[in-house]
């Protein structure tokens, strides 16, 4: 019983000194002419935010575009993909957009 007392306080403590990080997740906004990305930061650093955008049309074509952004301190970001092809308005799209704080 005492061991297991122990052990809870150390995990307790453990749990509760740890540095929680704010990491900023982008959002994509999907219209027929264009797809827009939004990222949000949170937090007291600035963050660098690059990654892939895969666009899907509804002629099954696909369009791949890259994300690369720097954004300060509690800043927003945006960027907009239109679409050139008016005939064939986008679907779906989906991101592997990641970020990380920068020193």
């Amino acid at each position: 019983m005492k061991k297991l007392l122990i052990m809870s306080i150390a995990l307790l403590s453990l749990h509760s000194t740890a540095k929680v990080n704010t990491v900023a997740f982008p959002q994509l906004t999907v219209f027929p002419n264009s797809v827009e990305v939004r990222v949000w930061n949170n937090s007291e650093k600035n963050i660098q935010c690059s990654g892939s955008i895969f666009i899907y049309t509804q002629m099954n074509r696909f369009r791949s575009e890259f994300y690369n952004r720097i954004i300060p301190a509690r800043q927003f970001s945006y960027q907009r993909f239109p679409n050139w092809t008016y005939n064939d308005p986008y679907r779906n799209a989906h991101h592997s957009i990641f970020c990380r704080e920068l020193r």
